[in-house]
């Protein structure tokens, strides 16, 4: 089980909500790429973060390959 739930990105700038945002998506890119190998991981949680359309795309793919993975939220 990997659990990435509730996550909060900062650098300690004022635009934080900005930023956790642009790395939420960055983030959900790089998890698209683990998953499309994944050959262990069978629950991923990413609840609560806001990886917007680009993210969520690129979940979504990698989805489609993965035979492994039986829960995502």
């Amino acid at each position: 089980t990997l659990s990435l739930a509730h996550n909060v990105f900062s650098d300690g700038n004022t635009n934080s909500s900005l930023l956790s945002h642009t790395y939420a998506i960055v983030g959900a890119v790089h998890l698209s790429d683990l998953l499309k190998g994944n050959v262990s991981l069978t629950k991923v949680d990413i609840s609560y973060n806001n990886i917007g359309a680009k993210g969520a795309q690129a979940i979504s793919s990698a989805l489609a390959v993965n035979t492994v993975l039986k829960e995502f939220e």
